[in-house]
């Protein structure tokens, strides 16, 4: 039986482009599964669910159109519930899950 991760809110405490919104895209195990825009203090219910077998390799990356996006994180999860800190690149970001599934 498959695991389910549930990839309920995406909080921006400090975003990493100065200048502009930060476009996020959220990757589960290599393929984006959502994507929105932020600035420091907003929060988005994502409300994503994506099923995997054993772990579910979670990357946060904030996409830019003049130089190399920038990954703000990556988490290997398995099992249980929490928050996940971002915060490479001088941003900021926390990211609520939940798992369920055996």
């Amino acid at each position: 039986m498959a695991k389910k991760l549930h990839i309920k809110t995406l909080k921006c405490v400090e975003q990493e482009d100065l200048t502009l919104d930060d476009r996020i895209v959220v990757y589960v195990n290599g393929d984006p599964v959502n994507g929105a825009a932020f600035d420091d203090g907003q929060s988005r219910y994502l409300d994503t669910v994506v099923s995997f077998s054993s772990e579910a390799v979670v990357k946060l990356v904030e996409v830019d159109d003049v130089d190399a996006d920038d990954v703000l994180g990556v988490h290997t999860i398995r099992s249980g519930s929490g928050v996940l800190e971002f915060t490479r690149d001088d941003a900021h970001y926390q990211m609520s899950y939940a798992i369920s599934g055996d």
